[in-house]
């Protein structure tokens, strides 16, 4: 009412009885208005104490300094780890207490590299002797159901361990030089199978092993640092995972697998057709499968450049690497091989015959059909290795096997051949 009065006495009287009169109420007015604080329509940060309460990791903080305020407007970077799924970063504002400020000061140098260093392979060590040994405390059967370990590069650790009384997890973290915070309850789908012991992996060197697979990378791996290292049991009945991820600024690009007696996969290039085949036979046999016995429906090999295309969706079509589609009287399954994991078999109930054997494809036809497409396709050189090419029967009227490529996302490029290399027809 007040501002509206001085607008109205200013705009129908004369200008010094405006700037007299109307200014001063318009003043008046505006100094009446209720104003809402900068956090009174935010929500205040609090700890969570309850055991529905979802871990995070805070990397960032933007608090406002306009006033001398114990709570203010504050801008979290954190990333947030949700009970079985997949963890996410997400960036929200709360009003925030200078005390909780204060309190996480220290993890947000830390996860920003501020006095430190990237992880090494000797930090490894260490800090699972302390996870393993903060576990032994958690009670006297945690140690025999532990579901998993993660040690993160800005010193933060982390486990969860499977109570086989209650069918909940316990999940456990240290933030950098913070200590063990209070364990908490988590519902879980995971049960005792999904579990590993501390002595199935208390021989393991990990350094050892960290070092092994930062050198297995190889050209990959250059100017990356180990961002992570965790350890798990991914499938039931699997020999326990130890997996580091190499990236750079704490982001992982790179992950490569490792097992309790120190043998590291092989990371390659699926492009390199010598290498993928070398590999391929080797986890033929390993799955008790006849490279010269017709059992093969489908064999893929699939680069791992970004541009690499997709001919059918399946195993690898994300990943790269191998992927063999067998059948045989009693039997049928997959094989995948792909970089940085191990050799794996899914396999089925089967009674067909396959339509040809592994022997009949060699590393030299798929050269040359490589080859011949990048010329058809005008396909640049440095683009060689962004291939798809599949020796298959699948999908063919007649069921005998062809070969199929396409490269670099070049549909110009896709084409079929013979199984001796010969080009049939465009497309695929």
């Amino acid at each position: 009412m007040l501002i509206a009065t001085g607008i109205g006495l200013g705009a129908f009287n004369a200008w010094w009885f405006a700037l007299v009169v109307g200014v001063p109420v318009i003043i008046l007015g505006m100094s009446a208005v209720p104003r809402a604080t900068r956090t009174s329509e935010l929500p205040v940060f609090r700890r969570g104490g309850s055991a529905q309460a979802i871990p995070i990791d805070v990397e960032a903080l933007t608090r406002s300094s306009l006033s001398a305020g114990d709570l203010q407007p504050t801008m979290l970077t954190a990333t947030i780890h949700p009970p079985d799924d997949t963890a996410y970063r997400a960036r929200w504002i709360t009003s925030m207490s200078r005390g909780h400020a204060q309190s996480l000061l220290p993890s947000v140098a830390e996860s920003i590299g501020i006095g430190d260093g990237p992880m090494t392979p000797t930090d490894l060590a260490s800090r699972t002797r302390d996870v393993l040994t903060h576990i032994v405390g958690i009670g006297p059967t945690a140690s025999d159901n532990i579901l998993t370990i993660s040690l993160d590069d800005d010193g933060t650790s982390r486990a969860e361990v499977y109570d086989p009384t209650s069918g909940q997890a316990l999940s456990l973290w240290k933030y950098g030089g913070r200590g063990w915070q209070d364990p908490r309850r988590t519902p879980t789908v995971k049960r005792r199978p999904d579990t590993f012991r501390a002595d199935e992996i208390a021989g393991t060197d990990v350094t050892a092993m960290a070092t092994t697979m930062q050198s297995r990378l190889g050209p990959a791996g250059e100017d990356l640092d180990l961002t992570d290292f965790a350890i798990n049991r991914p499938v039931r009945g699997h020999p326990v995972a130890l997996v580091g991820g190499f990236g750079d600024s704490g982001i992982p690009d790179i992950h490569i697998a490792g097992r309790p007696d120190g043998t590291v996969a092989d990371f390659f290039d699926p492009g390199d057709f010598d290498t993928s085949f070398r590999l391929a036979r080797a986890a033929l046999a390993e799955a008790n499968l006849a490279a010269d016995r017709d059992n093969l429906r489908r064999f893929e090999i699939r680069g791992t450049a970004p541009n690499t295309p997709t001919m059918y969706a399946g195993r690898i079509q994300s990943s790269g690497g191998v992927l063999i589609e067998y059948t045989e009287p009693g039997r049928s399954g997959t094989v995948t091989v792909v970089p940085g994991e191990f050799p794996e078999v899914a396999e089925y109930p089967g009674t067909s015959q396959g339509s040809f054997s592994f022997d009949d494809v060699s590393p030299e036809v798929f050269e040359a059909v490589r080859e011949e497409a990048m010329a058809r396709g005008g396909v640049d050189a440095f683009d060689r290795e962004a291939v798809d090419i599949q020796m298959t029967s699948i999908f063919q009227t007649d069921g005998r096997p062809v070969i199929q490529v396409e490269l670099a996302g070049e549909s110009a490029s896709a084409g079929a051949y013979s199984v001796d290399g010969e080009f049939v027809e465009a497309g695929h």
